[in-house]
């Protein structure tokens, strides 16, 4: 007896956990991905695909170890969660990930531009909107100053 039920239990947890990690799996690769040539220092950038809309902004100075602020809008469909990240082509920039909150309308975050020890100043800004069954890239290039 003890033991059905022990083997019971095995099988309900196995198959929950499957259900949970193929969840995972179902968003871990981005759907769309759009790049943009719009220059995020000089003004507000937009990005339009379909029923995706998404407005993003910069405010603050933009150089290394200050910080300053990201926006993002977006009309409906709302994203469940927004991640940003820095990167530069060809480099290893660690780990530079953040999380956006949602307030009021807004997506935002304070952040931390990193120094490139090499003296680089080519930056990319990678935006990853996550919804229930995709995640759609915002890619912005950038030069700091």
């Amino acid at each position: 007896m003890k033991l059905s039920i022990v083997i019971i239990l095995i099988f309900v947890l196995s198959y929950f956990a499957g259900q949970w990690l193929q969840g995972e799996k179902s968003v871990s690769t981005p759907v769309s991905i759009f790049q943009s040539d719009c220059d995020l220092k000089k003004s507000a950038c937009e990005v339009v695909d379909g029923v995706y809309k998404y407005s993003v902004q910069f405010e603050g100075e933009v150089s290394p170890l200050k910080p300053f602020t990201i926006f993002l809008k977006t009309d409906k469909p709302e994203p469940i969660s927004v991640n940003t990240e820095f990167l530069m082509e060809g480099m290893d920039m660690g780990f530079t990930k953040q999380p956006l909150l949602k307030k009021n309308s807004n997506w935002q975050a304070e952040v931390i531009l990193p120094v490139c020890s090499l003296g680089r100043k080519d930056w990319i800004l990678k935006l990853s909107a996550v919804y229930a069954s995709e995640i759609h890239q915002l890619e912005f290039k950038f030069s700091q100053e």
